[in-house]
């Protein structure tokens, strides 16, 4: 029995519970605590709060009654319940090894990781991937990527025995730089002393001062002279050495720091800035409570930006805390400021220490604690002294003669002194993130989702300018190249594209899906981040990144079911987008979210669709927070552009908000189009200002008042003067539009209005929201035109100013719906919502067309006289201009650019090849082609030149260097084999063409994914049953005429069931079944196709439990069933001919049922019943059962005729009353006939009516019938013996002239013996 209540602690809501229930068994097992105790075990071990807990748990039984399995399962599930798998297996994939963190530790993480993610025999193979994709080191990846059939157990010992030498190095190192250091120092004046480790503490050594401390080796307060117990003398400027300076042979030597003769490095006062902190001497006890004289010298940092020193982030006593390495410090010490911030439960101890600082002042520390401290994998209980000034922590010596610390981290830190290397080290740790490449997202697929009911549309292909059909093949060949988009032979969907020219003179490939996919898109609900998430996610930083993602859309991969949906149509034929493209209008809510996911989770770190935000409130955080942001974009498999990525900026704008160090402020050029727009300067330019007044008249107070000055320019026969009454009027009203509710913020759950208009020297642009049924003003823009730009046409113009509000208010607007207000009519016809890119017009106006479509908007029209806020914009626009993209002019034709190999490129490349060269000198020359060019050697005679070109006949012998391109254009149509060698024996030819021409085809996805199917195999066929129904073939039939059959055929018998199906579902079919197998029993095999009715789990379990062998055929492969599939043809072309009602059904399964069959030459139905079914062929046949009856019939006849009765005969009828059956009474009875039928009659016996059979009756004479009237009632009651002896002759002749012979003879009746008892 137990003996005391176990020490677990109790269970708290952060307790393991797991841990806790491990550690109560093994306290039953060690105290023997029988199972009636455990309950009363567990309730006191576990505390008061979580009792409380349990007991809500078991309501409304009490806890006690509960069994210990019971309370162990509810506490179980809810302290610990299970994770979801797919979160498990993403935190698993997601698990790095930590800065710092050992391989050990790094092993057991993921082990722990694994535990919820239910990889079942995959578990060592992920833990071996897992381990080797999330090491920080490069070189230990490249050590276990060497290993040679690696598992997790061999990858595992390997990182541990590397680690291990490491360490052992690294200790190595340390211990003899400290045995060195113990051995002697060199003071300033250059004086050697010998010195010996103080018997009371030998972890430290002495050190030396190069900026003018103390040399002495004795109480360190010396005035430097180098005066000591090794004596000195005077120091040598030149070298340091103990002579004097005119004497020493580096007096004209030249210095390799500074550049200065007349001394060496050594002595070089320059790099004394360089040098770490080297104080004097140290004398401390063991611990820091020594005697009261112990001096300890100490130098304090206060860090300012980079050079702060190397720094190293250490756990003391669980908390994170950033010391600065100070070798010339004694001891670690720390500021009472930041210990009560980081440490507040710390509690001090008085400290006898004395410290010393640089400029020999003397100071008490205000206490001392000993911490436990943590750092890779270390765990020590080191002395901590707490002092009352300054801001930094300094690690001194004797924490660091213990902690074995990452010394190439920290001395990369030391050179780290600017930004610009730390962006530089950024980018070659995660080189493969800014990798100029295209990246693919390894954490899913996108799936994309139409409306229910949607139609597939599909477009022919568009022309391609004539001057942009070389390119765009280019670009075609290069997306192919990269997995971008496959070719395919046929879809339901095609959206034409849209070249797009780039300003490198690129071309980048859009397609056009404002008609396609867009209507039938099902809409992402995904929302971007809102101005508050941004603020309380990035508020309080020092710096902030700015991460691009290079062709973000592109580095999402399409589920195979949504490729369809985005096919484009080009010239060379239909490609399928591998990957989510540009143009859709859900791509935004899909990135966003997708991007969310994966870094959502991690602190100062903001997403908004393809930029990533991030910051940290110290740079250290920041850079952790960056180097996180990048790992795991480089796990996921995404790339960033290093150009337009930008690191460590004063500020970030969003939303018309700038949020720097100093927090959240609004922008100003939101509102600068009003602020700063030009006075008018002729009456057309006021009546747009004024028009815009009076459109925000409803809030501005006062108007007409402020305007009147203004007002007074517009009167007839008044001349345009702009005094001061009107640049004060003006102003005035701009201050009104500013200040007035007119102007609101953004708001992400009001409806968006972007309202645009042009003028012929500017654009004007106004954000608004839609409030009610007013229009209030988020944000104003305006932007004069350039030269060029005044030269569009009016239509262009008003184009551009839509182009120039969504460049403006790009991240208001990008990812929700959103209206566009316009004035001028066509751009409804042009760049409607619905409205395709327009094919034939200029390349600018398809370029605006394909920006547009990547939004989510409305194109709506507004007559001008109800414009004017815009209209005032754009005739008072702000003097910066709006620069868009170069536009190119082109005619648009169908022929395409033709090769770029020519005879002339044939022939200079024929010069300079190693082979050709050789042959077209020998051809020139006349003399013998060598032997070992064998192919031309065998040629020579048919070989000739024309204009540097070798011939051989009429065809051209290519060079090396030109016959790949030479394939592709053979190979440009993707013809087969044949016709590719039938085409080029036409022009080209070079040894062993024949094989590359195979080659190339056979390496061809195109083709090898459109090849035709193989030769069939030989049929196999199925072996016989030895019995009828042991082998089944089913299948279904149909539909049929809007009917469906289930169809179940014999391999024995060829005995077919078919039954008409409501449904196809699982249940139905398992119900048919049921009903086939009560009549005929179970198979041994049933085989059926891969229909969903037949792969569920529950007609799996149907046919497991009834001991029925199920076989699938192979998928796609429909004569695998063959027996089920040639009746389905049958029935199928039955039903066709004769009808689809039940009687047709049922007179075919006769029909078949009863025919030969081919193969067994015998009916199904002798096969698998025994006998032939009847039919009414059967009544053709003489049938032996109709002679039996006529012959029956023949010999009954003969015999004599049956006694017929009558209605009113009397009759002796034989008597079954218990009576006469014990042979008390006669055996007849008298009664008359009421019915009468051939054998069966109803008698009147006077006691009630009786049925007897003609066997059973006889005729009454009438002789009988007088006596019985003269008789006494007693006599009547006595029936005639009409089997014993008659006592009347004649009676008994009369009798037997009447009566017919009997059939049966009588029999005789003794009377029972019956028992008489007294």
């Amino acid at each position: 029995m137990a003996t005391g209540l176990p020490t677990l602690g109790q269970l708290l809501p952060s307790t393991n519970i797991e841990i806790f229930l491990e550690r109560l068994e093994q306290y039953f097992i060690c105290k023997e605590v029988k199972d009636e105790a455990k309950v009363a075990t567990l309730i006191t071990s576990i505390g008061e709060e979580a009792y409380i807990t349990l007991r809500s748990l078991c309501q409304p039984v009490q806890v006690a009654q509960k069994s210990y399995a019971d309370l162990k399962k509810l506490l179980t599930t809810h302290f610990a319940p299970k994770p979801s798998e797919l979160a498990a297996r993403f935190r698993f994939q997601q698990r790095t090894q930590q800065a710092g963190e050992s391989f050990t530790a790094f092993i057991a993480g993921l082990q722990a990781l694994s535990a919820d993610c239910n990889f079942g025999e995959s578990l060592n193979e992920r833990l071996r991937d897992q381990l080797v994709f999330g090491l920080r080191s490069d070189a230990y990846r490249a050590k276990l990527l060497e290993v040679v059939e690696p598992t997790f157990e061999s990858l595992q010992t390997k990182a541990m025995s590397l680690e291990s030498a490491e360490r052992s190095s690294l200790e190595m190192s340390q211990r003899a730089s400290e045995s060195v250091a113990n051995l002697q120092f060199v003071s300033k004046r250059g004086s050697r002393k010998q010195v010996t480790p103080s018997a009371h503490h030998r972890g430290h050594r002495v050190s030396g001062s190069d900026n003018g401390g103390s040399g002495n080796g004795g109480s360190g307060n010396g005035s430097g002279n180098g005066s000591g117990n090794g004596g000195g003398g005077s120091s040598c400027k030149s070298c340091g050495g103990s002579h004097e300076r005119h004497s020493c042979k580096f007096r004209d030597a030249k210095c390799h720091a500074c550049g200065k003769v007349g001394h060496i490095r050594k002595v070089c006062q320059s790099t004394k800035q360089a040098k770490l902190h080297m104080l004097q001497e140290v004398r401390m006890a063991p611990t820091v409570e020594g005697a009261c004289d112990t001096q300890v010298p100490i130098f304090a940092v206060r860090p300012t930006g980079s050079n702060a020193g190397p720094t190293v982030m250490l756990l003391v006593n669980g908390q994170e805390c950033q010391f600065v390495i100070d070798t010339g410090s004694a001891v670690t010490l720390m500021p009472q400021q930041l210990q009560q911030k980081l440490l507040p439960q710390l509690q001090l101890a008085p400290s006898a220490a004395v410290l010393r600082t640089f400029t020999n002042e003397r100071f008490h520390p205000r206490g001392q604690a000993t911490v436990c401290v943590q750092h890779n994998a270390q765990q020590l209980q080191l002395p901590l002294l707490v002092v009352d000034k300054g801001d930094t922590a300094l690690l001194g010596r004797d924490w660091l003669a213990h902690l074995r610390l990452d010394w190439p981290k920290i001395m990369a830190q030391v050179h780290a002194v600017s930004t610009d290397s730390d962006i530089s080290d950024l980018h070659e740790r995660f080189a493969a993130v800014f990798e100029d490449r295209l990246g693919e997202y390894r954490h899913g697929k996108v799936r994309l989702n139409v409306v229910d009911g949607a139609q597939p549309r599909f477009f022919k292909a568009r022309p391609v300018p004539y001057a942009l059909r070389e390119r765009v093949d280019e670009e075609l060949q290069r997306l192919e190249a990269n997995g971008i988009i496959s070719a395919v032979k046929h879809s339901d969907w095609a959206s034409p594209i849209v070249p797009v020219v780039k300003k490198d003179g690129g071309v980048r490939i859009c397609g056009d899906y404002t008609q396609t996919f867009n209507p039938a898109c099902l809409t992402e609900q995904y929302p971007l981040p809102k101005i508050e998430d941004l603020f309380a996610k990035l508020g309080g930083g020092c710096k902030w990144t700015k991460l691009d993602l290079s062709n973000a859309f592109l580095q999402l991969p399409l589920a195979e079911d949504s490729k369809a949906f985005v096919t484009i149509n080009t010239p060379k034929g239909l490609y399928q987008f591998n990957r989510m493209p540009f143009g859709i209008k859900c791509a935004t809510a899909i990135f966003q979210q997708t991007l969310d996911t994966l870094l959502g989770d991690l602190d100062s770190v903001q997403v908004f669709v393809d930029d990533i935000l991030v910051t940290g409130k110290t740079m250290h955080q920041h850079k952790k927070n960056l180097e996180e942001v990048l790992q795991r974009l480089l796990d996921s498999g995404l790339r960033l552009n290093k150009q337009k990525s930008q690191f460590f900026m004063d500020s970030v704008e969003y939303l018309g908000y700038r949020i720097d160090a100093c927090g959240l402020s609004p922008l100003t050029d939101r509102v600068a189009a009003i602020q700063d727009a030009p006075a008018p300067k002729d009456i057309s330019q006021l009546r747009s200002f004024l028009g815009m007044l009076t459109q925000y008249g409803r809030f501005l107070p006062n108007l007409s008042t402020v305007v009147a000055p203004l007002n007074q320019l517009l009167a007839k026969d008044v001349r345009w003067t702009w005094d001061k009454p009107q640049q004060t009027a003006f102003s005035e009203a701009k201050r009104l539009l500013l200040h007035s509710p007119v102007l609101v913020h953004y708001n992400p759950d009001l409806p968006l209005r972007l309202e645009c208009d042009a003028s012929p020297y500017g654009v004007g642009v106004v954000l608004s929201h839609r409030i009610g049924n007013k229009d209030c003003a988020v944000a104003f823009a305006s932007r004069t035109l350039n030269a060029a730009q005044r030269g569009y046409s009016q239509l262009d113009k008003e184009a551009l100013a839509i182009m120039f509000g969504l460049h403006r208010f790009h991240q208001f607007l990008y990812g929700r719906r959103f209206t566009i207000v316009t004035d001028h009519l066509p751009l409804l016809g042009l760049l409607g919502e619905w409205k395709g890119i327009p094919a034939h017009a200029a390349a600018r106006m398809q370029r605006w067309a394909i920006r547009l479509a990547s939004y989510d908007y409305a194109l709506e029209f507004r007559p001008t006289e109800k414009h004017a806020n815009c209209d005032s914009l754009s005739r008072l626009p702000l003097p910066q201009q709006f620069e868009e993209e170069t536009a190119v002019n082109s005619l648009l034709i169908d022929e395409g650019a033709g090769s770029a190999a020519t005879a002339a490129t044939v022939a200079r490349l024929t010069r300079t090849d190693a082979v050709l060269g050789r042959v077209l000198r020998c051809l020139q020359t006349g003399s013998t082609i060598c032997a070992d060019l064998t192919d031309f050697a065998r040629r020579q005679s048919e070989l000739s030149i024309d204009q540097g070109c070798v011939l051989w006949g009429a065809r051209v012998v290519v060079p090396a260097a030109l016959r790949q391109q030479v394939l592709n254009e053979l190979h440009q149509a993707h013809p087969g084999i044949s016709r590719m060698r039938a085409l080029a024996r036409s022009y080209v030819w070079w040894p062993s063409i024949d094989k590359d021409l195979e080659a190339t085809v056979k390496a061809c996805r195109t083709c090898q994914l459109n090849q035709a199917d193989p030769s069939k195999a030989p049929v196999q066929p199925w072996p016989f049953p030895t019995e009828p129904w042991e082998r089944l073939h089913i299948d279904y039939a149909g539909p049929v005429d809007g009917r469906t059959y289930l169809v179940l055929v014999d391999a024995h018998s060829k005995w077919p069931e078919v039954h008409r199906m409501s449904g196809t579902t699982a249940t139905a079919t398992i119900s048919c079944l049921r009903e086939i197998f009560a009549r005929l029993g179970l198979p041994r095999t049933l085989v059926s196709d891969n229909g969903p009715q037949f792969a569920s789990a529950e007609f799996a379990e149907f046919v497991s439990s009834n001991g029925i062998r199920h076989i699938f055929s192979a998928p796609f492969h429909p004569a695998t069933n063959g027996q089920a599939e040639r009746f389905v043809q049958v029935l199928k072309r039955h039903l066709s001919k004769c009808g689809h009602s039940d009687a047709q059904l049922q007179r075919l399964l006769m029909a078949y049922r009863n025919t030969p069959h081919s193969v067994s030459g015998t009916a199904p139905s002798q096969l698998l019943i025994g006998r032939r079914l009847r039919s009414r062929l059967d009544l053709l046949t003489p049938s032996l059962t109709s002679a039996m009856q006529q012959r029956q019939q023949h010999q009954f006849q003969q015999q004599r005729p049956a006694r017929q009765f009558q209605p009113g005969d009397r009759v002796l009828y034989r008597d079954f009353s218990t009576a006469a059956r014990a042979g008390e009474s006669s055996r007849w009875a008298e009664g008359v006939i009421v019915n009468a039928g051939t054998r069966n009659c109803t008698v009147d016996s006077g006691r009630g009516v009786q049925a007897r059979h003609a066997d059973q009756l006889l005729a009454a004479s009438a002789g009988l019938a007088e006596s019985n009237s003269s008789t006494t009632p007693a006599e009547d009651c006595a029936a005639p013996d009409v089997g014993g002896t008659s006592t009347s002759p004649q009676a008994d002749t009369a009798d037997s002239a009447n009566e017919a012979p009997r059939r049966y003879p009588d029999r005789v009746r003794a009377p029972p013996d019956r028992l008489m008892l007294q």
